[in-house]
Formats: C-alpha cells, sequence, structure tokens
C-alpha cells in the first residue's frame, strides 16, 4: 500500500507521495477566521468568531458598554458602524483591534476583551469608572476575504487541464469546495505569508495562505519559525517541517504509519478490515496532534475563536475498480486503487494524464477529518489540524515534473492525506 510522498525540489521525480512506507515529513494545516493585509506582508488581527452569548463584566463599577455593529452598505471608514443595542447571535466577529476599554479617556492595556465559553469577557479590570467600547465586523465572504487582502481573482491565466505551471504565474483562482466558492494561490506567489501563534520555546509561527476556503475562513500551510530582518523565513530547507523529538530534522523518523502491509493503513485514521475506518490515530496524525498540542493549545483554548473547530481534512479514500490488475476493494491486501491517484494517473497506460481533475470537495464523510467538536465531518481529530491533499498541491501550480515554480516548493519530501494505491509488492502508497 502506498501513501505518496511529494519531492518539492528542483529536480524533476514524480509527484508520488508516499504517506505510509518510507518517511514523513508533517506540513501542519490549521484553518483560521479572518486575516488583514499589510501590503505584501499579511497578519494577524485580533478578531475573533462571535459566538452565541451574553456580556459579561468582572466587576460592577463598569458603568458603560457602547457596541457598534458593521453596516451592511457604508461609503467610507468613518461610516463604517451603527450603534447596536444588543449582540447579534451570528454572522460577526468581534474587533478585538478595534474595541476598548477606558478610564478617564485613556485607553486601559491590561484590559482584555475575550470570548470565553461562549460569552464575551471584559477581564482584568481593576478601576472604578470603566467604559468599553465593543465593535463588531461581519463574517465576509470569500470575495469580501480577497477584497480585505488587498487581492482579487486573477482575470486569466487560471488552468483548465493542470498540466503546466510557469515562473511568470502568481494567481488566484476559485475552484467549489464543500463550503461553497474556494479561491486559492497558484504559482510563484509572494503575497500570502501570515505570522500567527508561537512555539512553545517563545518563536513566532510562519504559515502561507493555501486558500480562501468557502465559508470565508483561511487554509493556512506550516513554514517555518526563523525570520530574516524580521520578515517571512526562508521558503526551502527542514525549516519549513515541524518536528517532534528530532530537532535535526531526520525525517527518518515520521513515517506515515508504523505499518504498511494493508490496505487499513493508508487512513490518517483508520481501522482494520474497512475502507473508511477511524478507530486509530495514524502516525503522522500522532505526530501532528504532538506538535499542535505543544505549541498551539493555549492558542486554540485561550486564543478567542482565531483557529476554526469546523476545518476538515480530506483523506479521501475512495476505491477505484475496473483496472484488471488493482481490482480491490480497499480491504486487507487486496490490489487496489485510491481515487486522488486516479484523479492525476491513467493506469490503463502508465502514464499522467493530460487533463487533471483536482477536487477540493471531500466525497465521504467518513474521510472528512474534523475536530470532535465539529458539526460537519467524521469528528475524530483530536485537535482541528491535518495534512495538505495532492489535490491542493496540483491547484497551487504542481504537476508530475514537481513544482518548481509555485509557492510549495521546499526542496523537501513530505506526505499528503491522499492514498495512491496498494501492491502486496510495493505495499502502501500515498501521495
Amino acid at each position: 500500500m502506498r501513501l505518496e510522498k511529494l519531492n518539492l525540489s528542483n529536480s524533476k521525480g514524480k509527484i508520488r507521495l508516499v504517506y505510509l512506507s518510507g518517511f514523513i515529513t508533517a506540513i501542519a494545516l490549521i484553518i483560521i477566521v479572518n486575516v488583514i493585509a499589510s501590503k505584501a506582508l499579511y497578519r494577524k488581527t485580533e478578531s475573533v468568531q462571535l459566538a452565541k452569548g451574553t456580556v459579561n463584566y468582572s466587576l460592577a463599577d463598569l458603568n458603560i458598554v457602547a457596541m457598534y455593529q458593521e453596516k451592511d452598505l457604508y461609503t467610507d471608514e468613518n461610516d463604517k458602524y451603527e450603534s447596536i443595542e444588543q449582540l447579534p447571535v451570528e454572522s460577526y466577529i468581534l474587533n478585538q483591534e478595534k474595541s476598548v476599554c477606558k478610564v478617564k479617556d485613556n485607553k486601559d492595556e491590561d484590559i482584555e476583551i475575550n470570548i470565553i465559553n461562549n460569552k464575551i469577557t471584559v477581564s482584568n479590570m481593576t478601576k472604578k469608572g470603566t467604559k468599553c467600547y465593543i465593535y463588531l465586523d461581519k463574517i465576509k465572504t470569500p470575495k469580501e476575504v480577497l477584497t480585505n487582502l488587498e487581492k482579487v481573482e486573477s482575470e486569466k491565466g487560471c488552468p483548465t487541464n493542470f498540466e503546466k505551471t510557469t515562473s511568470a504565474e502568481n494567481l488566484i483562482c476559485k475552484a467549489n469546495d464543500d463550503d461553497g466558492e474556494s479561491f486559492y494561490f497558484r504559482g510563484n506567489v509572494q503575497e500570502n505569508w501570515v505570522k500567527f501563534g508561537q512555539t512553545n520555546d517563545g518563536q513566532d509561527i510562519w504559515w502561507r495562505i493555501l486558500r480562501i476556503n468557502g465559508d470565508g475562513t483561511i487554509r493556512l500551510i506550516y513554514a517555518g519559525t526563523s525570520e530574516i530582518n524580521g520578515n517571512a523565513p526562508n521558503t526551502i530547507g527542514t525549516i519549513t517541517q515541524i518536528t517532534i523529538d528530532n530537532p535535526d530534522g531526520n525525517t527518518n523518523d515520521y513515517k506515515f504509519s508504523a505499518d504498511y502491509q494493508d490496505n487499513a493503513y493508508v487512513g490518517y485514521y483508520y481501522t482494520l478490515n474497512e475502507v473508511h475506518g477511524n478507530e486509530q490515530a495514524s502516525n503522522a496524525a500522532k505526530k501532528i496532534n504532538d506538535w499542535f498540542e505543544l505549541n498551539l493549545a493555549d492558542e486554540f483554548s485561550n486564543g478567542n475563536g482565531w483557529i476554526d473547530k469546523n476545518a476538515g481534512f480530506c483523506n479521501d479514500r475512495g476505491v477505484v475498480s475496473g483496472h484488471a490488475k488493482y481490482p480491490g476493494n480497499g480491504i486487507g491486501n487486496s490490489w487496489t486503487i485510491y481515487s486522488p491517484s486516479d484523479r492525476f494517473y491513467d493506469w490503463d497506460s502508465a502514464n499522467w494524464k493530460y487533463n487533471k481533475t483536482p477536487t477540493l470537495n471531500c466525497s465521504n464523510e467518513l474521510d472528512n477529518f474534523t475536530y470532535t467538536e465539529s458539526s460537519k465531518g467524521n469528528k475524530k481529530l483530536q485537535y482541528p489540524v491535518g495534512l495538505i491533499t495532492i489535490d491542493e498541491i496540483v491547484y497551487a501550480g504542481s504537476n508530475e515534473n514537481g513544482c518548481d515554480n509555485c509557492f510549495l516548493k521546499t526542496n523537501q519530501t513530505y506526505w499528503t492525506m491522499s492514498p495512491d494505491y496498494f501492491n502486496t509488492s510495493c505495499n502502501v502508497y500515498t501521495m
């Protein structure tokens, strides 16, 4: 069985992504609620998903709370908000950058406005006569998020067959996902950096925006921690990979699974003798969970909803039938071809397809890995974090000759969540 490994180096190797046999370098994916652009470099803003609830105050000495809601239509920033008497129950986020508490018209820097247990909470207030002003922004559609990022969908150049990429490509294209219309970055993009969160030893974490999901949330792929004069880190090398207990970046510690002689092990989580089972975590899932718990668990639990609990990561284990040599059903050691491989490779001619058909949809809910408190998917993840798919890599600009001209090139080999095929000669493969 094979989970394929993708080599994003300058070599012209196949983009087979093996995630069971071989080694794994985990590239973590998370989804956050909102980002705002600062010219070429995107930065995190203190905006959070607004949940249903009430306003709580830590002291009775809080005299006034004024609340303002972003208007549906406004002409300029000075006319952006209108006063409201009660909290809206949905479709708004708390603008924590603009929201403020003051004492005698001076901002109290110690006061925090957060969302805890589905309530907006004002904390660390110690002075009588405090007045707080809360601003709420509308949750943006993907198109509106692009506008906020000072980017627009590319009018020309977006692919139809995904055969080739060029160094001139710097595109934002669109494709449907399970939540609507998604916008993805493609080609030699340099304007999709985000600094978000810190490691357990205090280093800032850098990410690349992979795409804007159909619900307006933003999908990020880990890109390292080292900065260059305060700017984004190098785009290549082991710095782009997460590491747990292997500070030297030894990828041999990162096999997707310790086992590989059964179709079940193509699962990010798996169950023996089931195609779409989810009982046991793969080694990849364990490693990524460990990394998230070490570095982002506090951000997730106390970060006011930045990391989306509904994020889905597709481990497409659909079985393809009709191939004489691979008639398997995805169970045991039957020779099996999986859907991601069939989208890009012609097994009858043994050649890569000219018209590739990537997708951002996850056809089976059991393969859509989501956090336990998500409203969708299989709800099997300990944390809302996962791996990239082969489809997302192809959308970003890679093909069978590698990823020389796309922003995902790292000169390293890493795993995806996309199964390729299984046979008893080569065991498990993923893309």
